[in-house]
């Protein structure tokens, strides 16, 4: 009798692990897809924060670029007054022969 529940019970658990077997096969694909899921996400994110520095790397030499244009204006604005004051001092100390005629007149 001992041998009869012995069969019984290896020829019952055959399909039992069948099932176990198959569960834990599609538990590991579920398990592979999430990781595959997680790791895209983590893909996308990594590479939208390198857009986004990158979007500001650019953003930043944009305004430093346009930083030393206004500078180098201001400079040549600086540097065209300061020639048009010393030719204004220079003028007033010696004045041209057609400004001493006019001043005679």
């Amino acid at each position: 009798m001992m041998n009869i529940n012995s069969v019984e019970n290896g020829a019952n658990s055959a399909p039992k692990m069948n099932l176990e077997i198959k569960k834990r096969d599609l538990n590991q694909e579920v398990m592979k897809k999430t990781l595959g899921d997680v790791q895209i996400r983590r893909e996308k994110e990594l590479k939208q924060a390198s857009d986004d520095n990158a979007e500001k790397r650019e953003m930043i030499r944009m305004q430093e670029l346009e930083s030393r244009k206004t500078l180098q204006a201001r400079k040549e604005s600086d540097q065209i007054q300061e020639n048009a004051i010393k030719r204004q001092d220079q003028e007033r100390r010696n004045p041209s022969k057609g400004d001493i005629i006019n001043y005679i007149a």
